[in-house]
C-alpha cells in the first residue's frame, strides 16, 4: 500500500524491521520521471512511498542511515539532520581540500 506521508512511511517500516528482522527487507528505485518509490516489505506486509521531489533524496539518507543501524546492532537511535549552517560549512571544507 502507498503512504502518503513521509512520517508513516518511515515509522512503520521501523516498526516492521523490529517486528520480523528476518524476513524485512527495503528498497528503492529511481525511475527516469524523475520519481522515486521507497519499499519495504516482510513478503505479508508492503508498505511503499513515492515522491517526485529533489529535496526528498535527504529522506532516503536517512532511511538508509536508520535501516543499517537497526540491521547491524539490533537498535535504533534518532539522528538529528545537521543543521543547513552546519552543512554549509562541510561543503566549503571539502572544497578548501580539494584546492
Amino acid at each position: 500500500m502507498y503512504l502518503s506521508l513521509w512520517d508513516d512511511f518511515y515509522q512503520q517500516s521501523i516498526d516492521l524491521y523490529k517486528s520480523d528482522p528476518d524476513r524485512t527487507r527495503y528498497s528503492f528505485k529511481y525511475k527516469p520521471t524523475g520519481l522515486l518509490v521507497f519499499k519495504t516489505t516482510n513478503d505479508v506486509k508492503c508498505l511503499k512511498y513515492k515522491t517526485d521531489r529533489i529535496n526528498d533524496l535527504n529522506k532516503l539518507e536517512r532511511m538508509n542511515l536508520t535501516m543499517m543501524q537497526l540491521m547491524q546492532t539490533g537498535t535504533f537511535v534518532e539522528v538529528e539532520d545537521p543543521k543547513p549552517e552546519q552543512k554549509k560549512q562541510e561543503t566549503k571544507d571539502k572544497k578548501k581540500k580539494r584546492k
